[in-house]
């Protein structure tokens, strides 16, 4: 349970990525899951533009590239 290495947030963001287009097709709103990615990447560089691209809701693979595809250590 302990020793399984975290996964960084880029492969987290792509996840997301493949379950809101499938949400999407089901009537979900980028919107609707992006409120709850807010804070994912506070205290790191980029967030700000993170945050603006998902509150005009943008999907979290279009923030992420508006965000510059910040470069963090492993959640």
């Amino acid at each position: 349970l302990f020793a399984t290495d975290l996964p960084d947030r880029a492969e987290i963001v792509a996840k997301l990525q493949s379950y809101l287009a499938v949400r999407m097709q089901a009537g979900l709103r980028a919107r609707q899951l992006g409120r709850h990615l807010m804070g994912f990447f506070h205290s790191e560089p980029g967030t700000k533009a993170w945050r603006q691209a998902l509150s005009a809701g943008a999907d979290p693979d279009q923030a992420w590239k508006a965000a510059g595809q910040m470069t963090t250590p492993k959640l």
